[in-house]
């Protein structure tokens, strides 16, 4: 039996949340979701749990994506896209995988497949 993976989204697209989610629905992944307001939002609330992966979209300041990379340093980071100086920046000090665009969720399937083995 596959192992349940906990998976958190930082989002300003509501669309790609349930896309994903939806993707993934015949798995043993739990998705939970921030659904984030505005680009400028910066507010990190404490998620109650450590999640396995944490996906943050690209187009969330950097100022919340440190937050999010410092508090949840245990988790593997998952940046869609990655194509921003940001994550080049941030990818010296913490492994960020790399999702590029457009978001192809097979990609996406077989990272969570390869990490977990």
């Amino acid at each position: 039996m596959e192992k349940e993976l906990k998976i958190h989204i930082f989002c300003l697209t509501p669309d790609i949340c349930c896309m994903i989610s939806k993707y993934f629905s015949h798995t043993n992944y739990k998705f939970k979701t921030t659904q984030l307001n505005s680009p400028e939002y910066d507010m990190l609330e404490d998620l109650g749990y450590l999640p396995d992966f944490i996906i943050v979209d690209s187009e969330i300041n950097n100022k919340l994506k440190h937050k999010i990379y410092n508090t949840y340093s245990e988790s593997k980071i998952i940046h869609l896209p990655s194509l921003t100086e940001f994550d080049n920046e941030i990818n010296e000090d913490k492994d960020i995988i790399k999702i590029s665009e457009p978001l192809k969720l097979r990609e996406l399937e077989e990272i969570f497949k390869n990490i977990t083995l």
